[in-house]
């Protein structure tokens, strides 16, 4: 993995966990961030961007533009969303 020493990134071999399912680590990430004091303003964001860059500001990433990358992320979904919504809620009939 990538971690940012002194501004620097570095190439660090370092252990993840392993989980038996998508389900056992999204309710181990939210207990993370639910349990941990140092995350209460990642919970309290109004918005997803505010929660990235609160996110960014407990340390959760070494990267100095991790915020800025997944509020990237977060827009692409948005808007991939967007359309989506949009596509399916157009009058089929009148296509043909």
């Amino acid at each position: 993995t990538t971690e940012y020493e002194n501004g620097a990134a570095v190439k660090v071999k370092a252990k993840f966990r392993v989980y038996s399912s998508y389900l056992v680590a999204l309710s181990d990430y939210v207990g993370l961030l639910s349990r941990n004091p140092r995350y209460t303003a990642v919970t309290q964001a109004a918005t997803p961007e505010q929660g990235a860059q609160a996110l960014q500001n407990a340390g959760y990433a070494t990267d100095p533009n991790y915020a800025r990358k997944l509020t990237s992320m977060i827009q692409q979904l948005k808007s991939m969303s967007e359309k989506v919504s949009k596509a399916y809620s157009t009058d089929l009939e009148n296509l043909f």
